[in-house]
């Protein structure tokens, strides 16, 4: 099991986050909610809580490991990555129907990493499973429907009554779809490095 190393919550947060807010928004967003990035210690205790679930889960202890992945979703109760956690936990333990009823939810909380999740070990036992290939479809429609969000060009601060940050004036003339195809990029360039 691949574990989320924090600078890839940081850097897709930046996208997803910084994006729109830094450099002005990007066109064509409709109404999205605002969503704040994790403080230190939501953070701190989000991976606290995914390490002491998967050190279960090691020993051979479904239980502790379904406890420790429970308070991820009391840390951060709309993310999806606790329920893709307990599916990962129950796979691996051979019990598919529990594996796809959590596949299902951490789904329909806006999980989107087809790829992660099909190379993903702990979710192998559910590839027969005849719920896979829609669960596969609704992650696509999900990554597409996030992608819409970002859509478009960025606004280009007008210089005159907006800061401007060098480092990031490069950024300003890419469209938000780019942004989000090198974070993919970086993302499986880290997976590969995380494989070796």
């Amino acid at each position: 099991m691949r574990r989320h190393p924090n600078v890839w919550i940081v850097l897709l947060g930046t996208v997803l986050i910084g994006c729109p807010l830094l450099l002005g928004g990007c066109e064509g967003i409709r109404e999205a909610p605002p969503v704040a990035p994790p403080d230190e210690a939501t953070t701190t205790a989000f991976q606290a809580a995914m390490n002491a679930g998967y050190a279960s889960l090691d020993a051979g202890n479904l239980d502790g490991a379904l406890e420790q992945f429970r308070k991820l979703e009391e840390v951060v109760p709309q993310s999806p990555y606790a329920a893709y956690h307990m599916a990962c936990a129950y796979g691996r333990s051979a019990r598919a129907k529990e594996a796809v009823k959590a596949m299902r939810l951490a789904v329909a909380k806006g999980y989107s990493d087809r790829e992660r999740a099909q190379e993903d070990p702990d979710l192998e036992s559910l590839h027969s499973d005849s719920a896979w290939d829609n669960l596969l479809a609704q992650m696509d429609e999900n990554l597409t429907a996030q992608s819409q969000l970002l859509e478009g060009s960025l606004l280009v601060p007008d210089p005159s009554t907006e800061p401007s940050f060098p480092s990031l004036d490069s950024l300003q003339t890419l469209p938000c779809a780019d942004l989000i195809a090198m974070v993919v990029s970086l993302r499986q360039a880290g997976a590969r490095a995380a494989r070796r």
